[in-house]
């Protein structure tokens, strides 16, 4: 009788430590207010986003691309000050 109740009690246990951390894992930090200025785009900057992808492309001629995979918990918009300050330098 002891041991099913310490069975149920570790399996609730790991049922409600797993739906934790999986609450956790799958909520991004947001964006903030810099970066969703940024978003907007500059004088010479262009933002353009489609499904997943955010583009900064600068009016000038561009030396070379980079592609910038987002992680680590945020949003993918948080980067948005890089992509636009690597745009003004024509990347």
């Amino acid at each position: 009788m002891v041991h099913k109740k310490i069975g149920i009690f570790i399996v609730l246990f790991l049922l409600i430590g797993f739906s934790g951390f999986v609450a956790w894992g799958t909520n991004a930090m947001a964006a903030q207010s810099l970066a969703k200025e940024a978003m907007k785009g500059a004088k010479n900057i262009q933002v353009m986003t489609e499904d997943a992808l955010i583009a900064f492309v600068p009016s000038q001629p561009v030396r070379q691309g980079l592609i910038f995979y987002p992680g680590g918990r945020v949003a993918p918009e948080a980067y948005a000050p890089i992509g636009q300050g690597l745009a003004k330098e024509g990347v």
